[in-house]
């Protein structure tokens, strides 16, 4: 048998409908091509912006840098510099101390004794001389024990003079050596 279409409008409909279908489909694929050429525009524009964004970082990153390495430098300076004043106030104090120390022994001394060699190394003094008695050395230590600038005297050698020493001072009977340990007193007192 043949085929009749005794409706043709519903192949016109199907055909209207399916046309209708594929130029939404058409619609639909052109606007996700749209947005996707957009968005890919879009990251583009992103990353672009990141790059300059990056390089202005990195710019100033260098910037920070050098003025760091300059900062480190000007401390390194500062720190020397103040290392260079120590020392110096240190010298000051030391050459003060001298002055002091040696004040201080002249206060200490003791009639009847009599100083040939002072010696100082490091903290402490090295004293050579002679004396006419022990006793006299004794009050010697004892002034030295009672100093602010003085510490622990030590006699080391006490000798009877030789006939060939030059020429002692009238009554002087014996040699001494002694080391006594130097102090800075505390300031007031």
């Amino acid at each position: 048998m043949t085929d009749l279409n005794l409706l043709p409008w519903r192949d016109a409909r199907r055909a209207a409908r399916r046309l209708r279908f594929f130029r939404a489909l058409a619609v639909a694929a052109g606007l996700a091509v749209t947005l996707l050429g957009l968005y890919q525009r879009q990251m583009r524009t992103a990353v672009v912006a990141d790059a300059e964004a990056i390089a202005v970082l990195r710019q100033q990153l260098v910037s920070v840098d050098r003025q760091l390495v300059d900062l480190q430098r000007r401390q390194a300076e500062a720190g020397a510099e103040r290392q260079r004043q120590q020392a110096w106030q240190a010298r000051l104090a030391q050459r003060e101390q001298v002055v002091q120390v040696l004040d201080a022994l002249v206060a200490t001394a003791v009639d009847g004794v009599h100083y040939t060699a002072v010696v100082r190394n490091g903290d402490a003094l090295a004293v050579e001389g002679r004396t006419r008695s022990s006793a006299a050395l004794a009050v010697l230590l004892r002034r030295l024990q009672d100093s602010a600038w003085f510490a622990d005297p030590e006699v080391g050698a006490l000798s009877a003079l030789d006939e060939a020493a030059p020429l002692p001072a009238a009554g002087e009977t014996s040699r001494f050596t002694l080391r006594v340990a130097l102090t800075t007193p505390v300031r007031g007192q």
